[in-house]
């Protein structure tokens, strides 16, 4: 029943206790297993992890999650997989995370062969996250772990391998994550490649990780380059070491300035150290010559490399203006004008746009090539600024982050002038409202936004028009008004589940009417399904009756 769990995110936890003693087959709780070590939650399925979300900050809190939910692998996996939840579930899975950084710090520490039985074990082992630390701690004391290899070790993933960790590395970089940053730094020195690049690309990115790099071993370099929550002062203190290897993951950076991703993706050096172009990296060149998606082949569409070039006539819609423009920029600047004029008809082909050859052909044409080479990266910069990206957006059906990775500017400011003069509306508004950085206003709106589509998902075929109509009207209104005066009250949760708005005016009604009321709780389940009245009428009609 969605809507009676919309409500129970604002009940204390004591009255879902005792809902779910009463009745534990509405909310299908974990299955619970007694033994003799006391009352465990075994997490085994997807129904189950499902559950243990929902129940985050209600029936199962972070200790729970530490010493009591098993297995100690899912619960780890799930961690790393919840990274982004929200309200609630958020703040236990934080509380989690500090609670798990204290455990390794006491029990662990930079003990390699605890490190190591941890990874051994953790595939099989049926316990909690507690119960697992224990048990690698016991069994290093008595000799295990202690040889130089560590378990299942693995080689340096691709950089465009990246497509989401599950199973036990997602669990084991859970661990490596809460580590204390001095524990990190000796554990590089011992893991495999496989788990080094998991805890540096994909981890929680740590200031001190970036002085390590640096000063440490170039491995640990070129996988940092790759972590996508670098600050701008670690992306240009990269760029500083004209490293091809390093360039190779900095090229898919969402925080590199216009003039840094038009130096790296042609090789232009930073330092001041390297002299001529830096070649692209090998194994970045290999990797996307085998068959990847747009994610890894727009953003170095302009990269100038002849065997690349080839394969994005091949593989990548190549009709937007701005990719046939920033494709033979990267021509010229790395191969050279000469080479690009012996080329013209292979890498300005007769389909491109008239006035991309045109334009092309003109310039080519001008006697100083340095002063010509200027005036077509202005135009590549033109057509990739902001003002193009809100043109192109508007009439665009790809997604915004498969837009944005073909090098367009992302200025706010902007955007929210023109949405200010003519706003995005419905799937744009949402798309952008997801985005870092996102202001407020267009927020606001998305979450509007998505209230309208909710109801829509939740109203009923047989409903009356005149009832959908007013729902329609009073969603227009805002989610609090939906809130007040809406019915179906079912429908009506339903459609308001993750609205701001919706949410304050739900805690409020809740505390009003149901808090310290158990009885009140279970006589609502049986009335909602069939209940015709508004949101307010249910939990008073539910509260009065059993007061």
């Amino acid at each position: 029943m969605p809507w009676l769990r919309m409500l129970l995110e604002f009940a204390e936890r004591a009255d879902v206790e005792a809902l779910l003693e009463r009745a534990p087959s509405l909310l299908d709780p974990i299955r619970v297993d007694i033994r003799r070590d006391g009352r465990r939650l075994l997490v085994g399925d997807r129904k189950g992890l499902s559950t243990l979300c929902w129940g985050l900050g209600r029936t199962v809190v972070a200790d729970d999650l530490l010493h009591r939910v098993g297995t100690a692998r899912a619960v780890l996996e799930l961690a790393h997989q919840r990274r982004a939840a929200s309200g609630r579930e958020r703040a236990e899975w934080q509380v989690f995370r500090a609670r798990l950084g204290e455990l390794l710090a006491e029990k662990v520490g930079a003990d390699m062969a605890v490190w190591r039985v941890l990874r051994q074990r953790m595939p099989r082992f049926r316990g909690s996250v507690a119960e697992l630390v224990d048990e690698a701690v016991r069994r290093a004391g008595k000799g295990e772990g202690g040889g130089p290899e560590w378990p299942e070790a693995a080689g340096l993933p691709a950089v465009t391998a990246r497509t989401g960790l599950k199973g036990s590395r997602a669990a084991l970089l859970t661990l490596l994550d809460a580590a204390p940053a001095e524990v990190q730094r000796a554990l590089l020195s011992h893991v495999d490649d496989q788990s080094a690049h998991d805890l540096l690309a994909e981890g929680h990115y740590r200031p001190e990780w970036l002085d390590w790099a640096l000063t440490g071993q170039r491995r640990d370099r070129v996988l940092l380059a790759r972590n996508w929550e670098l600050p701008a002062p670690a992306i240009a203190a990269l760029a500083e070491l004209d490293d091809p290897s390093v360039n190779a993951g900095l090229l898919y950076q969402r925080g590199l300035s216009r003039d840094q991703r038009n130096k790296l993706l042609v090789g232009v050096p930073f330092g001041g150290a390297a002299t001529g172009r830096l070649p692209l990296d090998d194994e970045l060149r290999a990797a996307l010559l085998t068959p990847v998606n747009w994610r890894w082949l727009l953003p170095v569409v302009g990269c100038g490399d002849p065997e690349l070039v080839e394969l994005f006539f091949r593989s990548v819609r190549l009709n937007p203006r701005n990719l046939q423009l920033r494709l033979v920029l990267g021509v010229w600047e790395r191969n050279g004008r000469d080479a690009l004029v012996e080329r013209l008809d292979q890498w300005v082909p007769d389909w491109f746009q008239d006035k991309v050859r045109e334009l092309v052909t003109g310039l080519l044409a001008e006697p100083d090539a340095d002063a010509a080479l200027a005036k077509f990266r202005a135009v590549v910069d033109e057509a990739e600024s902001a003002r193009r990206f809100v043109r192109r957006y508007r009439v665009s059906s790809r997604d915004i982050e498969r837009t944005l990775a073909e090098g367009f500017d992302l200025d706010w400011d902007v955007l929210l002038t023109a949405h200010r003069r003519t706003p995005f509306t419905g799937a744009d508004l949402i798309e952008l409202a997801g985005l870092d950085g996102c202001p407020d206003q267009i927020r606001a709106q998305a979450e509007d936004e998505r209230l309208r589509a909710a109801l829509e998902g939740a109203l009923h075929y047989s409903f009356p028009f005149t009832i959908r109509e007013r729902l329609r009207a009073l969603a227009a209104e805002g989610a609090a008004e939906l809130v007040r005066l809406g019915h179906p009250a079912r429908y009506v949760l339903q459609a308001a589940l993750d609205h701001p708005g919706a949410r304050a005016e739900l805690d409020e009604l809740v505390r009003k009417h149901l808090t310290g009321n158990p009885e009140a709780w279970l006589l609502l389940t049986r009335m909602g399904p069939d209940f015709a009245g508004t949101v307010p009428e249910l939990l008073e009609t539910a509260s009065v009756a059993m007061s």
